[in-house]
């Protein structure tokens, strides 16, 4: 289970890809982003973390697309933007009655699409879902949220 670009505005062949400081385990397709509670003091330094269901859409930051065993090191991500479409797999059966819906990340590669959510907890919105109902894999996008606005 894995986010999986689709399309990044017409291009999916060479998308943006920047090499960041991480921390802990992380794998390719793994959703990273910044969690602000842990790293509030000043003068801590922000490093990518895997995402987790407490997760916002304002700490996602991106998509892996190479691995960290452990530690603290380099991994490389794609920035998500407005104009990408992703792949990704989902906790529940799917059916087009989610269709526009926003829900929640279960943890770093998967989606819960039990139910509908609002605010900054709906950090992915469903377009479609892709193959059978039962291959629980969805088509859509990260809604980008500014971090003022919060």
């Amino acid at each position: 289970m894995a986010f999986k670009l689709v399309s990044s505005g017409g291009n999916v062949v060479d998308p943006t890809v920047l090499e960041l400081e991480a921390t802990g385990a992380v794998a390719i397709g793994d959703c990273v982003g910044y969690d602000r509670q842990t790293h509030s003091a000043a003068g801590t330094r922000f490093r990518l973390t895997r995402c987790n269901g407490t997760y916002s859409a304002y700490q996602i930051f991106g998509v892996a697309t190479k691995s960290l065993a452990s530690g603290t090191g380099m991994i490389q991500v794609i920035p998500i933007n407005d104009a990408q479409i992703w792949e990704a797999d989902t906790t529940s059966t799917c059916s087009p009655n989610y269709n526009g819906h926003c829900v929640a990340l279960w943890n770093y590669a998967c989606l819960t699409n039990a139910t509908h959510e609002s605010g900054t907890a709906g950090a992915f919105e469903i377009f479609y879902y892709k193959g059978a109902t039962t291959d629980n894999k969805v088509v859509g996008r990260f809604p980008r949220i500014p971090v003022d606005d919060i």
